[in-house]
């Protein structure tokens, strides 16, 4: 129910708002203040007491306040954000993350004087100087990001310790090579023939390969 129809304003396909308060999906945002209520992007939003974070859960958009700062709150991108004090990623603390030396590095990669971290998750051991991605991140179909600092290969946040650095190569979003072999998903291709292996475009599948000798499925030799 709406508390005051008469100064009812709609501000996108999810929310609305009234003098008094704002909705989302018709739903009562809990405190909010009408008034002032505005959307700063997709997933963020405020009034002139809170910030809040929107996003969809199973179908159906949530919103809740975050825990900050407010005088100095400010968005980063559709999911990080800072405060004076700390860093905020879906609208949640970001553990040990150094608010005044954050910043992005890309393809949901960020940093600080101290720390890498991919999404809201810290990257162990990562030497954040030396870190950055890999333009190949720019082509990739699904949810694998590769990244190197001056000591290793990391895909997501997870540390490669068998690649080799200086002959790190991305054949696809599954599939890479170095000197040693070729990896589908960071364990070796058995037997692979890294001077014939070639991998198959997206629309004939990212998990398909062939060398010289073998064709390959998900990284495994199929007849």
């Amino acid at each position: 129910k709406v508390d005051d129809l008469e100064s009812l304003t709609v501000l996108n396909h999810h929310f609305v708002k009234d003098n008094k308060t704002a909705y989302l999906e018709r739903r009562p945002i809990a405190g909010s203040d009408g008034k002032t209520f505005e959307l700063i992007s997709d997933h963020y939003a405020k009034d002139s007491k809170k910030y809040y974070y929107c996003t969809p859960v199973d179908g159906q958009y949530e919103i809740k306040t975050i825990t900050c700062h407010y005088e100095s709150f400010v968005v980063i991108d559709y999911q990080y954000a800072k405060d004076n004090n700390s860093v905020f990623y879906d609208g949640i603390k970001l553990s040990d993350a150094e608010s005044s030396t954050f910043e992005l590095i890309s393809f949901g990669y960020a940093k600080d004087n101290q720390h890498v971290y991919f999404r809201n998750v810290k990257v162990l051991n990562a030497d954040p100087t030396s870190f950055n991605t890999f333009t190949e991140n720019e082509y990739s179909m699904g949810e694998t990001v590769y990244a190197k600092d001056k000591k290793g290969i990391y895909i997501n946040d997870k540390h490669f310790a068998a690649a080799d650095v200086s002959t790190f190569k991305i054949m696809n979003g599954k599939y890479t090579m170095d000197k040693n072999g070729v990896y589908y998903q960071m364990k070796k291709v058995k037997n692979a023939d890294p001077l014939s292996f070639k991998v198959f475009p997206h629309f004939m599948g990212d998990a398909d390969a062939e060398d010289k000798n073998h064709k390959y499925g998900e990284g495994k030799v199929v007849e």
